[in-house]
């Protein structure tokens, strides 16, 4: 099985530090196979807040698979955001804005789902557009026997906890297309809350905020995954006074082309609840 570190919503600028050092000597123990970030490395997108963060990554395992989120964006001055929104990002973090990864049984596609503006006054929210799901699908099928994840900052499914947020935009028209593309996995943060679920045969995977003090109920957190094309377990690692322990274990089983909950398509209590019934 391919193991995977999940971590997002790093806010550096407001990190804790113990818990920062503590996340670094938990998967340089773990060794995973694929560490993904993703987005919102940064908390105003400021330089010295995008070499914090990359100096946090020289310390973890690699690969890594890094994608931006909204706050990865410089909100000023106004001209280096529509200007040049991602130019720090080049610049101090990676040329690749939506990297592909891939390795033994894994192929594994980052979508960057942040947007310099909207037409709406919430500029947070995140889309999806046509050009990258044609990359996507052009990508998965030259690897059609391994297991397809798709890394993007914001969410696909939204519990009612965080009902208040939106899912990612054009997530009508992305979804049937994913699953016609064989995507097993869609991996996001943003909301800063951990939960998992299943959406259109596919499962989706939350995240609360890694590293920082920015705080939605959680404390922090991140995913330890194991998968194969034919099961997904999801580890939902929180922080518990000086160390990550695992709260919960949620596993999925794919039967007949489509991904389900192993215990016959319902959540288990306390994590991966309060989905709508349809969206199972």
């Amino acid at each position: 099985m391919i193991r995977i570190a999940h971590i997002s919503d790093l806010h550096f600028g407001r990190e804790v530090p113990e818990v920062v050092e503590a996340l670094v000597a938990e998967l340089d123990g773990e060794r995973p196979d694929l560490v993904v970030v993703s987005g919102d490395l940064t908390q105003r997108a400021r330089v010295g807040e995008f070499k914090a963060a990359r100096a946090f990554f020289d310390r973890l395992p690699h690969p890594q698979l890094v994608v931006p989120g909204n706050h990865d964006v410089p909100a000023w001055p106004l001209t280096l955001r529509f200007a040049a929104p991602w130019s720090r990002w080049k610049r101090l973090v990676s040329p690749e804005l939506e990297p592909l990864v891939s390795g033994e049984g894994f192929c594994a596609v980052g979508v960057n789902s942040a947007r310099r503006w909207g037409p709406y006054l919430d500029w947070s929210r995140g889309r999806i557009n046509l050009t990258q799901l044609e990359h996507a699908e052009a990508i998965f099928s030259r690897c059609e026997k391994d297991l397809h994840i798709v890394v993007a900052h914001h969410p696909f499914l939204l519990t009612e906890a965080s009902a208040g947020r939106r899912i990612i935009a054009r997530a009508d028209v992305a979804l049937p297309r994913l699953l016609r593309a064989n995507v097993d996995l869609l991996l996001g943060g943003h909301v800063h809350l951990a939960y998992s679920g299943v959406v259109g045969g596919m499962v989706v995977a939350q995240t609360g905020t890694s590293l920082s003090s920015r705080l939605k109920g959680e404390p922090n957190s991140f995913n330890r995954i194991r998968a194969s094309r034919e099961v997904i377990e999801i580890d939902n690692m929180v922080w518990e006074s000086a160390r990550f322990a695992c709260k919960h274990t949620t596993t999925y089983r794919k039967i007949n082309d489509a991904w389900q909950h192993a215990d016959s398509g319902s959540a288990p209590s306390g994590y991966g609840t309060g989905f709508p019934s349809a969206w199972e």
